[in-house]
Order: C-alpha cells, then sequence, then structure tokens
C-alpha cells in the first residue's frame, strides 16, 4: 500500500480539477450511444488500486464531492458511490496486480459497470426519479468499455 505523501497532497487535487475540466467541457458533449463516459469514475478506480482501500475510499469520496458541486443531483450522491468503488478497487488490488494486463483491463471495466449500477441504485433509494431505466443498460456498456 502506498501512502500519501506531501507530493501526493498536493497532486491529487491537481489531477482531479483537471480530469474534472476534461469532464465537463469534452466527454459532456461526446455522447457515444447517447450516454457521457464517467472520467471521474475512471480516476477513483484509479486511485484505489494505487493507494489502496483506505486511501481509495478517501480519494473517492473528496473526488466525489467535487463532482456533485457541477451535477444536479443529490449533493453527497457521488460522494458516497465513489467512496464506495475507491474502497472496492483498493480491496481488489492484489487481484488486478497479480493478473494479465488484459485481465486487469477487463476487471476494471466491469467493476466501472458496476459502480454505474450501484451509483443508480443508490440514487433511486434517495429519490432520483429514472436513475434505474432501460437507458442505464447503454450507459453501463459505455462507461464498461
Amino acid at each position: 500500500m502506498v501512502t500519501l505523501t506531501a507530493s501526493a497532497w498536493i497532486r491529487g487535487p491537481l489531477v482531479t480539477f483537471v480530469a474534472l475540466a476534461v469532464q465537463l467541457s469534452l466527454f459532456t458533449d461526446m455522447r457515444p450511444f447517447d450516454a457521457i463516459a464517467d472520467v471521474m469514475l475512471l480516476l477513483v478506480l484509479a486511485s484505489g488500486i494505487v493507494a489502496g482501500p483506505r486511501d481509495g475510499a478517501l480519494c473517492g469520496f473528496f473526488i466525489g464531492v467535487v463532482y456533485d458541486l457541477m451535477l444536479r443531483t443529490p449533493f453527497g450522491l457521488s460522494a458516497l458511490s465513489y467512496a464506495m468503488v475507491g474502497y472496492a478497487a483498493g480491496y481488489l488490488q492484489a487481484l488486478v496486480s497479480s493478473a494479465p494486463w488484459g485481465i486487469g483491463m477487463l476487471g476494471m471495466g466491469a467493476a466501472s459497470a458496476v459502480a454505474v449500477a450501484g451509483s443508480a441504485a443508490v440514487g433511486s433509494e434517495v429519490g432520483l426519479k429514472d436513475a434505474v431505466s432501460l437507458p442505464l443498460v447503454t450507459v453501463l456498456s459505455v462507461v464498461g468499455c
């Protein structure tokens, strides 16, 4: 497990804000099959894989809070789901690091799809209308790829 150093505390917010800018500017307009790719989720998965479960959950929470400030969903929904995703990615770190590169990529794609499905399930529980619907299948496949 990697411990967070002083340079990581500086680098982390910078990478988060650059990824947020790319997410909100470039990937909002690029909609393959009318679904938006989630760069912030990819950042959370990568931080969980690199930093381990505890720091992955911490990074996921703060990335989710920053992303929640820009969304029209209930505040805290992305923070909660990204914290769970960061922890799960850190927990699965040993499996992905010892696997061949193809299996690791497939695992990360599956984890992305499961994270979007979990976020939709949590969103439907907190009162988000149409969080779980037929277009969710398209979103799951686009985010998974």
